[in-house]
This record gives structure tokens, sequence and C-alpha cells, in this order.
């Protein structure tokens, strides 16, 4: 039987398509994203996937699309997210309630299995590819299944 890769690198695999995803969805067509939480623009390889709650608090939000945004890496590092701008934005986005309904989430009890992993692996490679650009006529990832180290794209490596 094949050895399983450790949970880890499963995380791992999973947050650089989920990373790269959130800051192609918040681009335009140009692949230019506004940072989240500052007027800063800059091509979406230049910008990081910032929480608003950050991972180390909630293992429940990691992955959570409306926690996570592009953001420039003054404001994601230096300034912690930006916390206070965040927050307003937010709301501005979502409405009044989605900071309350983010720290409820927060209190959740929660660990990813193998299974979800493997799971939200394949639907953010399919929201990628729904993406299409730049290149629309070919797939961002190719179907794959996190069970081998050989199964994982080189480009992920």
């Amino acid at each position: 039987m094949a050895k399983l890769p450790p949970l880890p690198r499963l995380k791992k695999k999973l947050w650089k398509i989920f990373s790269e995803y959130i800051r192609r969805r918040d681009a335009d067509e140009n692949g230019m994203v506004k940072c989240f939480t500052c007027p800063k623009i800059m091509h979406w390889k230049e910008s990081q996937a910032g929480h608003y709650i950050p991972q180390s608090i909630a293992l429940s939000l990691v992955f959570h699309e409306k926690n996570v945004h592009a953001q420039c890496a003054g404001d994601n590092l230096y300034k912690r997210g930006n916390p206070t701008v965040y927050a307003i934005e937010l709301q501005k986005r979502y409405g009044p309630g989605i900071l309350e309904e983010l720290q409820s989430m927060r209190q959740e009890n929660f660990r990813y299995t193998r299974v979800d992993y493997d799971e939200m692996i394949s639907v953010y490679k399919e929201k990628l590819n729904k993406i299409g650009w730049p290149d629309k006529s070919k797939p961002v990832y190719k179907d794959y299944v996190c069970t081998e180290k050989d199964d994982y794209p080189e480009d992920l490596e």
C-alpha cells in the first residue's frame, strides 16, 4: 500500500491553490488587484491572501472565502492584516452581520481530515479553472487526487 502524504503537506498544497484562487478572484481582467485594506494596486502575483481572523486563532476560518482577501504585504504582514480597516471593508462587502458570522465560526472546534483537504483541493482547482485567465484555452490545474507524492503536479512542489 502506498504511503499517504502527511496532513501538513496536504494543507500546504491546498493553501497554495486557495491563495492563488483568492488573489485571482479579487483581480480584474488585467490581473491587477487592489489591496482589501488600502488603496495600493498591484499584480495579483505580488499580493498576498490575507486573513481577517488569523489562521493561528481559528483553524475553521483558514480556508473561508469571506475571511480571506488579497492584501499588500505591508498590510498583511507589517500591520498584521490591518484588522480595523479589514472589518470595515468586510461590512461594506458582505453586510453588517459578517463580523458576527466570522466570530461565531471562530469558536468552532474544527479539525481538517485528509478527505476535507482532498475535496477542497478539487473545489479550488475547479474554481481556478473557471476563472481561466490568462490563457482561457487550458486549465490551470489538471485533475488529481492527493494520495501519493507522485500525484502532485510539479508546479505545486
